[in-house]
C-alpha cells in the first residue's frame, strides 16, 4: 500500500508539473527558458530511464536467483554470491541517482525515485542477510520483488503516459 501511495503521489506531481508547463508557455515565457526546463528536463528523463533499465536488470537477477533457490538448482551460497553482487551495484545506481542535478519542479519525483531505489536495495539487504543466517524466507522475498516490480511498471506507464499528453 506504501508503494501504490509513492505511485500516486509521482502520477499527480507529474501532471502537476505537466500543466504548469503548459501555462508557462500559454503566458508567453520566454522560448529560451522553456527550452531550458525542457533541455533540463529531457536531460534528467533520459538519466532516469538509464538508471531504471540498470535498475530493472539487478531485479532480473534477484528474480533468476530465486527461482534458483525454488527450484534447488542454485544452493543459498550461490544465491549470497549473486545477492552480494547486486549490492554492490545497487548502492552505486542509488548514488548516480542521488547527484543526478534536477530542475526545481522535478525534487519530489527525484524524491520519490530514490526512496523506490533505496527500497529494491532493502530487498537485496534482506535477501542477503537470510541467506548468511540460512533463514531464507522464499515466499517473502517473492512478494517484496513482486511489489517492487510492479511499482516500477507503474513508474514507466506514468512516464510514458506523460510523454503522450505533453506531444
Amino acid at each position: 500500500m506504501k508503494h501504490f501511495g509513492y505511485f500516486v503521489f509521482i502520477v499527480m506531481l507529474i501532471l502537476t508539473t505537466a500543466a504548469c508547463s503548459s501555462t508557462e508557455k500559454a503566458e508567453g515565457s520566454s522560448k529560451n527558458k522553456g527550452q531550458e526546463v525542457n533541455q533540463e528536463q529531457v536531460d534528467f528523463e533520459n538519466s532516469v530511464f538509464s538508471l531504471l533499465d540498470r535498475s530493472d536488470s539487478l531485479l532480473s537477477t534477484f528474480n533468476t536467483a530465486l527461482d534458483g533457490l525454488y527450484t534447488e538448482k542454485q544452493t543459498p551460497e550461490q544465491f549470497a554470491k549473486a545477492m552480494k553482487l547486486n549490492i554492490e551495484s545497487s548502492r552505486e545506481l542509488v548514488s548516480e541517482l542521488e547527484r543526478l542535478e534536477v530542475h526545481h519542479s522535478w525534487f519530489e519525483v527525484h524524491q520519490n525515485l530514490i526512496g523506490h531505489f533505496n527500497n529494491k536495495h532493502e530487498l537485496y539487504l534482506n535477501a542477503i542477510e537470510m541467506a548468511n543466517n540460512n533463514r531464507l524466507i522464499k515466499d517473502r522475498l517473492r512478494s517484496e520483488f513482486l511489489t517492487l516490480k510492479q511499482t516500477q511498471a507503474e513508474i514507466y506507464n506514468t512516464w510514458n503516459q506523460t510523454q503522450v499528453e505533453q506531444q
